[in-house]
């Protein structure tokens, strides 16, 4: 296919060039050719958006895992603070969640949540005004002390704490797998 779409504009190259005289398709070709080879790179990536065939790695799958059991074992109105990354938390768990970093995405939307939503983001260390990368998001909130954590939950109201298992906490986690652990917040 790619090798029909190369010929097709070698052809109507050469084919300008007789009619118009010296180089005035060139430009065409090299963006045509572009534009080819562009897309030719990417298609192997294309698949990996929507085929639930392609295997998610272990860290999207434990991702996962926290949102069906937080389905399967919370009550439907349950609110959660979790990693402001990698996000998608309400995708499985189909419950609240309190902040992710797409969050901000809404303000466009509806600009009076920009002020909460910095609010949010401040409370949990991430930086409001400057992006420093989800690698900087992430282990912000894997240093935050537990103190912290649930000052801010029981501020607002919310049922669990999510943290990256890795993260040593006093708390008991009423669940975990290999990346992150679930805590139920107390009153």
């Amino acid at each position: 296919m790619a090798a029909i779409a190369l010929v097709i504009l070698a052809a109507s190259f050469f084919a300008s060039n007789k009619r118009h005289g010296g180089l005035a398709g060139i430009p065409a070709l090299l963006c045509g050719a572009t534009l080819l080879l562009l897309s030719i790179s990417r298609i192997a990536a294309i698949p990996r958006l929507w085929n639930l065939k392609i295997a998610p790695t272990a860290l999207e799958s434990n991702w996962r895992g926290v949102q069906e059991w937080s389905r399967e074992h919370t009550p439907p109105d349950a609110m959660f603070l979790l990693p402001t990354y990698p996000g998608g938390f309400r995708e499985f768990s189909q419950r609240s969640s309190w902040g992710e970093w797409k969050d901000r995405q809404a303000m466009y939307h509806y600009p009076r949540f920009e002020q909460e939503y910095g609010n949010r983001m401040m409370a949990v260390g991430t930086s409001w005004g400057k992006w420093y990368g989800t690698a900087a998001i992430t282990e912000t909130y894997q240093h935050l002390p537990w103190d912290q954590l649930l000052e801010v939950a029981r501020q607002n109201h919310l049922d669990y704490i999510i943290q990256f298992h890795d993260v040593v906490y006093t708390a008991t986690p009423i669940f975990a797998n290999e990346d992150y652990a679930v805590y139920k917040v107390e009153y």
